[in-house]
């Protein structure tokens, strides 16, 4: 995915870390796989399938950076599985 966003001249960030906050303290990192143009969080995952969770965690990723779209991309299919979340 980042030769492709390479070649179309799209920016990314890969593996970016945010750090969450909660009441002012920081509680931990999130390492996001993808994020690009600073409008999109990526999650890559190779599973049978999509549970609750991985839901949950994309809308973590995009409630701790302030960002609206997330796209959650499946490699273990057939064809690949993407959902869009939305805040």
């Amino acid at each position: 995915m980042e030769i492709t966003l390479n070649h179309r001249g799209i920016p990314f960030e890969q593996q970016k870390e945010n750090r969450v906050m909660f009441e002012g303290v920081d509680v931990g990192l999130h390492r996001l796989d993808l994020v690009v143009g600073n409008e999109i969080v990526v999650e890559s995952k190779a599973v049978k399938a999509f549970e609750d969770i991985h839901y949950a965690q994309v809308k973590s990723y995009l409630k701790a950076t302030g960002l609206k779209v997330g796209l959650l991309l499946n490699f273990n299919s057939t064809t690949l599985a993407i959902q869009r979340i939305v805040l």
